[in-house]
C-alpha cells in the first residue's frame, strides 16, 4: 500500500476523508459548532488545504491499489497535509477564503474567531525553518492498522537527514501521544475564547 503525492483526482477524495476524520474535532467544533453544516463547511476547508499542500509538493496519501477497480484510482486510506521550510501555507492569499468561511458560517463571532485564529498565528511566528504538517486524518475503519505512520515518516525521514525540526498544533488530545511517540513535544497551551485547548509541537531532528 503504497504512499504518494497528493493529485488533482485525490482532492475530493482527499477532502472527504479529511471531513469525516474531523467531523468531531475539537477545532472543528469550534469553527463550525452547527452539526447541520459542519460536513459541507468542514469539505470546504479540507479542500482548500489539501489544494495548497499539493501545491508546495507535500501532500501525500496512502492508498490501497489493490482495492480500485481497472483503470479506476485508488482511494485514500489517510492522508497528510504538510508544506516544506520556509513556505507558508496559509498566507494572506490562502487565508482569505478561509476566513470568508468561518465568518459567513459565525456571523455573530467575528471578534471571538479573529482572537483565536490571532492565537495560533503568534504561536508559529517567529519559529525556525521547519516542516508543517497542518492535517493528518485516516479513515475510519481502517484506524489501528499503522496507516499514519508512514505519512509520519515519509517527511520525518528527510527532516532528520536534512536536520529540520518540524512543527504541529495538536487540536485532540487523544492523538498527543501519537505525536509524542514521533518526538513531538507540547510547547504550550492555548485556549481559545470559548474553546478548546490547542497544542503546538515541536519536533527537534534525529540524528
Amino acid at each position: 500500500m503504497p504512499v504518494r503525492l497528493v493529485r488533482q483526482h485525490d482532492l475530493r477524495p482527499v477532502a472527504s476523508l479529511l471531513t469525516a476524520a474531523f467531523h468531531q474535532d475539537p477545532l472543528f467544533e469550534w469553527f463550525f459548532p452547527d452539526p447541520a453544516n459542519r460536513a459541507v463547511l468542514t469539505g470546504v476547508w479540507m479542500r482548500n488545504s489539501a489544494e495548497l499542500s499539493m501545491a508546495t509538493g507535500h501532500g501525500f496519501v496512502h492508498i490501497d491499489d489493490a482495492a480500485a477497480p481497472p483503470l479506476a484510482a485508488a482511494p485514500p486510506l489517510a492522508a497528510a497535509l504538510w508544506s516544506p521550510p520556509d513556505v507558508e501555507l496559509f498566507g494572506p492569499d490562502g487565508f482569505r477564503p478561509r476566513w470568508a468561511l468561518l465568518v459567513g458560517a459565525n456571523p455573530g463571532r467575528v471578534n471571538e474567531l479573529r482572537e483565536g485564529i490571532q492565537l495560533l498565528g503568534t504561536a508559529h511566528e517567529g519559529l525556525d525553518g521547519h516542516f508543517y504538517l497542518n492535517t493528518l486524518g485516516v479513515d475510519a475503519e481502517r484506524r489501528g492498522q499503522g496507516l499514519a505512520q508512514p505519512l509520519m515518516e515519509r517527511v520525518l525521514s528527510v527532516a532528520d537527514d536534512e536536520t529540520i525540526p518540524c512543527y504541529l498544533e495538536s487540536s485532540n488530545p487523544l492523538n498527543l501521544s501519537f505525536y509524542q511517540r514521533y518526538g513531538f513535544e507540547v510547547m504550550q497551551e492555548i485556549e481559545l475564547p470559548n474553546g478548546p485547548t490547542i497544542r503546538p509541537m515541536w519536533r527537534e531532528p534525529r540524528s
